[in-house]
């Protein structure tokens, strides 16, 4: 809340108030005495007079944090599409990282899967083959036995023994 006193023509209109810092190459918190420009209902800036004849300025406290934007990149690589087909993608394909200079200097780019998760994810895939083989090999085993039994019935049924 900013308060001004003054001649009422000058600020009666006065519906927004706005004090700009500019935080260009800015990497430390922030502490000024910045003034405040005034806007009327149409967006017009006004010209305030105070009391004082000094421009309203106010003191604005940021704390500013070191950022960084980085790719994200896709750690799984399964390249056997024998038995399974995989569409992956990476969304978003870079995130906003906060820390130190000295935190962000050290990284380059966010993978998707640490080493070990990898790892579990290549035996995963090795023993989602291996079911995937022995389930079609019990499924082909099942239809040559009803395809037999069903031969054995029909040449029964035409009096074939």
């Amino acid at each position: 809340t900013i308060t001004i006193e003054g001649a009422a023509r000058y600020i009666e209109p006065a519906v927004r108030a706005v004090a700009t810092v500019d935080l260009t190459d800015r990497t430390e918190n922030v502490e000024e005495s910045v003034n405040v420009t005034f806007y009327d209902k149409d967006d017009n800036e006004l010209t305030v007079v105070t009391r004082s004849q000094n421009s309203p300025n106010v003191t604005v406290r940021l704390s500013l944090s070191a950022f960084k934007r980085v790719d994200v990149r896709q750690a799984v690589s399964l390249t056997d599409d024998t038995y399974y087909a995989l569409t992956s993608e990476v969304n978003p394909s870079s995130v906003v990282i906060y820390g130190t200079s000295e935190q962000l200097a050290a990284i380059d780019s966010i993978s998707t899967v640490k080493a070990d998760d990898r790892k579990a994810l290549r035996e995963f895939a090795a023993e989602y083959r291996e079911i995937v083989r022995h389930d079609v090999t019990r499924r082909i085993e099942k239809n040559l036995r009803r395809k037999w039994v069903g031969a054995v019935f029909a040449l029964e049924e035409n009096g074939v023994s």
